[in-house]
């Protein structure tokens, strides 16, 4: 029925944080020329996703932090552990950092990201017939 979420002064739907939850059309150019963005990922998935939104990072910095899950650590804590952690990685004092990671689990075993053919084949192997789940 035409009801919006509350907003600031600048039209930002207003969370608890005061983040952006999206931007409009008219709201685009603005902020990319008052904050830099900084996608914390090499993925060309994650571009394409953002390009589909028209918004371009200003600077691309992949974080080189260790992935290895910690003992016992469940799935979808590994997958917030790893989006924080880039996060901070690539952290800058003048921009706003977008960071996540995809993890796929079988059970409660976080599969490792297939680099080669062999551990791809692996990991097919494991989820074959089993239910999984991308995260």
């Amino acid at each position: 029925l035409g009801l919006r979420p509350p907003q600031d002064e600048r039209g930002w739907q207003r969370t608890d944080q005061q983040l952006p939850l999206m931007l409009r059309s008219e709201d685009r150019a603005r902020v990319s020329r008052n904050a830099s963005l900084i996608l914390a990922s090499a993925s060309p998935r994650r571009r394409e996703l953002l390009a589909r939104l028209r918004v371009e990072p200003d600077r691309i910095a992949p974080a080189a932090i260790d992935e290895t899950p910690h003992a016992a650590e469940l799935p979808r804590d590994y997958a917030r552990r790893m989006a924080r952690e880039k996060a901070l990685a690539a952290a800058a004092a003048d921009a706003h950092v977008l960071a996540g990671d995809t993890v796929v689990a079988v059970g409660r075993r976080i599969l490792p990201k297939a680099e080669d053919e062999a551990t791809a084949r692996k990991c097919l192997e494991l989820m074959s017939g089993r239910r999984h789940r991308v995260l």
